[in-house]
């Protein structure tokens, strides 16, 4: 299902995120999940995730130079 509403596609036979909004919208999901909480990604990310936001609000500028940056192979 995932593939056929354009979520992942088949990478040299492997799953991979269609693209940058899908990878950080379910990479979000994931790892809201309550069992995720404690686990050494779910810190990292919360680390992370402060880089992309100011006084509460999105900087849409940083995610735009971060999407960018990344080459989509």
């Amino acid at each position: 299902m995932a593939t056929m509403f354009g979520f992942i596609k088949n990478r040299n036979g492997q799953a991979a995120v269609a693209n940058r909004i899908f990878e950080t919208r379910l990479y979000n999901y994931y790892l809201s999940a309550a069992d995720m909480q404690d686990t050494d990604i779910y810190k990292a990310s919360q680390r992370d995730r402060s880089q992309f936001l100011i006084d509460g609000h999105l900087n849409m500028r940083r995610v735009l130079e971060k999407i960018a940056t990344c080459t989509v192979g």
